[in-house]
């Protein structure tokens, strides 16, 4: 959702058009099973498993994971471009994803299961204090036909917890037979989206190498996920509904859950409000999941500069809001005033659009057809690279606006 861009993907806003109707409350439902056996080991380094086929969503979750609980990630097609050339004498070095492919096709008993894993525990080895996210299965098709993921998982993944005990894994799972739905729906390309409305040839064949895609993956990752289900540390997360966003928060839920908390917050939105006007008593915010912060009680002088009060504020959220991403905050009472001419020390070249939208337009999981009720309120609405969106009342001035945002952008920004 936003006006700008993203990191892992562009955050735009509900299309919308006035109506009493509330579309909101349409959002759809991301359902999740948990094992019982399901919790984080206290004793380091943390290990999870990620699985999640076409569709599932899984590339913006991982970022997010990675950004929030500063994970450290480590994916075997990665694994397979870096380690292929050392275990296999005859290959110098691997410049492309088609050398990789020559190369499992002729040496498809060189690269087993044991071997994977071995490079895993070595990578672990490197810091045994960090956590770790593993991205096993991989997503390129013809890696889904390597050898090594057809061989049974059991015995391996046992010697490996011998070492490394293995937290849960995470499924992102989407039935095959869904998984073209949740990719109309979700698309970005509208041009595509275009394409499947008229049933385009080109389409067709798309849609039907995506299927086959998608059923070689869940056929992969069916023995790894068996594992983890007959010792009941499986999570499962329908990610059906395809919204990105919404799939985030449940996962973010669930690991709050599991008191596993994030370093940082990420995907935030935060409605800036300036007075008791502004902050209105009609709009219910807990309606919204969000919560309210109000800057002057957080703050050790309210008269300090706009970037120490944002800075506090960050650092407010980071260290105390940890089960929610939305956040309403009110500046009564410090220097930051709807109508304040002041700046930052510096500026900052970062490129910004300001639009006008609805506040449900950009909570997680609203509806792609969203329709406002009576009660609906439009903000200025300004997105960072980082995917977080700052909403202010429609009278604050442009430079305001634009000073806050920049800061929380910088302050983002690796």
């Amino acid at each position: 959702m936003g006006c700008g861009g993203s990191r892992s993907r562009s955050r735009k806003p509900s299309s919308c058009t006035d109506s009493s109707r509330d579309g909101y409350d349409r959002r759809p439902r991301v359902s999740v099973r948990m094992g019982p056996q399901v919790k984080v080991l206290e004793t380091p380094p943390v290990v999870m498993f990620i699985f999640g086929g076409p569709g599932s969503r899984k590339g913006c979750v991982v970022d997010d994971l990675l950004t929030a609980y500063e994970l450290k990630h480590i994916c075997t097609e990665d694994l397979l471009c870096q380690e292929l050339p050392s275990k296999l004498r005859n290959i110098s070095k691997i410049e492309s994803i088609n050398d990789i492919k020559d190369v499992l096709e002729a040496n498809p008993d060189q690269v087993t299961l044991e071997w994977i894993l071995e490079i895993i525990e070595k990578r672990i080895n490197e810091d045994r204090q960090a956590k770790y996210l593993i991205d096993f299965i991989p997503n390129l098709r013809y890696m889904l036909k390597a050898q090594f993921l057809q061989e049974n998982c059991f015995g391996p993944l046992r010697k490996f917890e011998e070492k490394y005990p293995i937290s849960f894994a995470l499924n992102l799972a989407i039935p095959p037979d869904k998984v073209l739905g949740a990719r109309h729906v979700y698309s970005a390309t509208k041009g595509l989206n275009n394409l499947k409305e008229m049933g385009g040839k080109g389409d067709e064949a798309d849609t039907a190498k995506l299927q086959r895609r998608a059923t070689l993956y869940e056929q992969c990752s069916k023995n790894f996920l068996e594992y983890f289900v007959q010792t009941d540390r499986l999570i499962t997360v329908d990610v059906t509904c395809g919204a990105a966003e919404l799939i985030w928060h449940q996962v973010h839920q669930v690991l709050c859950q599991l008191d596993f908390l994030p370093n940082t917050t990420v995907n935030t939105v935060l409605l800036f409000v300036f007075d008791d006007e502004d902050d209105m008593k009609d709009q219910d915010y807990q309606r919204y999941l969000m919560e309210k912060i109000t800057l002057q009680r957080i703050v050790d002088d309210p008269e300090a500069s706009v970037e120490s009060l944002l800075s506090a504020l960050l650092q407010y959220i980071n260290n105390n809001s940890r089960k929610t991403d939305s956040f309403v905050v009110n500046t009564k009472g410090t220097v930051i005033a709807k109508n304040s001419s002041r700046k930052m020390g510096h500026k900052e070249i970062i490129f910004m659009d300001i639009c006008e939208r609805y506040l449900e337009s950009y909570l997680p999981g609203s509806p792609k057809n969203f329709i406002p009720h009576a009660g609906s309120r439009k903000y200025k609405a300004i997105s960072s690279l980082e995917n977080e969106v700052c909403l202010f009342p429609l009278d604050t001035s442009d430079d305001l606006c634009m000073t806050i945002a920049m800061y929380m952008a910088k302050t983002r920004l690796p």
